[in-house]
């Protein structure tokens, strides 16, 4: 006899988010030293997997979290004088770590601090940089000032 599977979970991805991470991943694939195509997978990793509520925390929310931690590294090894892609990067870090930050502050939320403490070094009136940076002085209070 066949059991019906039960207690099944899915989550879906926009095909245009998906397409946008494969073509990311072929451009880093052809060209390994171009920051801003790093940038852009860690993006793309980053959108799917900060999904309308919240963040995904299933297996592939994991692994798409690291993913997209290892781009924002390669990206800003390559470029590390771009303030938006620190600020990127600490929205993702700060994203996360707020949703686990239940019992504390998480390793991320520092990193995610310093990261934006960076960005903010080097452009402190860029709009975007200043936008994710009251972001994540909403989520972290304590964290800056």
């Amino acid at each position: 006899m066949v059991r019906p599977v039960q207690n099944m979970e899915f989550a879906l991805v926009a095909p245009v988010n998906w397409q946008n991470v494969l073509k990311e991943r072929e451009n880093v694939s052809k060209n390994p030293k171009d920051g801003e195509a790093w940038g852009r997978l860690a993006k793309g990793y980053k959108d799917i997997l900060l999904m309308s509520k919240g963040y995904r925390d299933d297996t592939g929310g994991a692994e798409l979290y690291q993913l997209s931690i290892a781009a924002y590294e390669k990206c800003l090894a390559l470029k590390p004088d771009d303030a938006q892609w620190h600020a990127g990067f600490a929205d993702l870090l700060a994203s996360r770590s707020y949703f686990d930050s239940y019992y504390g502050p998480t390793a991320d939320a520092y990193r995610a601090l310093d990261e934006i403490q960076t960005a903010l070094r080097l452009t402190p009136k860029d709009a975007k940089v200043l936008e994710i940076a009251q972001n994540i002085s909403y989520m972290f209070r304590d964290g800056m000032v």
